[in-house]
């Protein structure tokens, strides 16, 4: 893969990154290298959105690790429990970002990107494997759980208030009102919940669901195996009534609607 210079770095940065409103086709239409459009997608700021992104993966000299880049840092894992031809999502993922996923696809798949001396491999932005024991969607026995929280109250806490809140909960039922209606997208929050001492079986797989559901961004793994081995030694008390499946506002794990090509799990470019 050849440099570029400090100087078309900078020139890319400028126009691609630093302060950017808006990109500017023409200026991405003038770049003439697959290394360009390499940097800019390695370099890319995801919360811009993907309209470079799209670009890069539908111009002739998007390279096959720019495209690689692109597909797995879009995270299409994610994506796999949709429908290729879906034409919605949830709330809680991207449709952009879909579309983009499915654009690098179809394109990787029919052979369409440059096959240059640029390297990438996948497993650097690959997640890891995990598997959801069968435990996890087995329903918790106990006390029907009911909401006696304000969900306003709930989602305004933060900071020492949200931990004094957690750490005074006299019952697993008060820990559940917490859980259930948070939609905290940090997995630290949710562990205090999972450190109380009241905190039981059901209480336990209502934030397992919601790690899976709101935090799966954010590594998540060490936490949800903590949970997993507990439920798998009987660690937690049977206090509050649980069903996975029946949930509100979580998303259980299903088997995958498409599967990621082995081709586009290969390192490609010089070894």
């Amino acid at each position: 893969m050849s440099e570029l210079s400090a100087e078309r770095k900078e020139f890319l940065n400028t126009h691609f990154y630093d302060g950017m409103d808006e990109p500017d086709r023409n200026i991405f239409e003038s770049l003439s290298t697959p290394e360009e459009l390499h940097y800019i997608a390695e370099n890319h700021n995801w919360d811009d959105g993907t309209m470079v992104l799209r670009w890069i993966a539908e111009s002739p000299l998007c390279s096959e690790a720019t495209a690689l880049v692109i597909f797995w840092r879009a995270q299409p894992d994610d994506f796999t429990k949709y429908k290729l031809n879906a034409k919605t999502v949830s709330q809680y993922d991207d449709m952009d970002v879909f579309d983009l996923i499915r654009t690098v696809l179809a394109r990787y798949e029919k052979g369409l990107y440059a096959k240059t001396s640029i390297s990438y491999d996948p497993i650097e932005d690959m997640p890891e494997e995990q598997s959801v024991p069968d435990i996890m969607f087995q329903p918790a026995n106990g006390e029907e759980p009911y909401i006696h929280y304000v969900e306003e109250d709930v989602r305004s806490w933060f900071g020492e208030y949200l931990d004094s809140q957690i750490s005074s909960c006299d019952t697993a039922m008060d820990l559940y009102n917490i859980a259930a209606l948070s939609k905290w997208s940090d997995p630290a929050l949710y562990a205090k919940i999972l450190a109380h001492p009241l905190c039981d079986r059901g209480v336990a797989l209502l934030v397992y669901w919601r790690l899976h559901t709101h935090c799966s961004l954010y590594g998540i793994a060490d936490i949800s195996k903590e949970i997993e081995n507990k439920m798998a030694r009987g660690q937690y008390q049977e206090v509050i009534g649980f069903d996975p499946k029946a949930g509100k506002d979580i998303t259980i794990t299903k088997a995958p609607k498409w599967t990621i090509p082995i081709a586009m799990r290969e390192m490609v470019g010089d070894k």
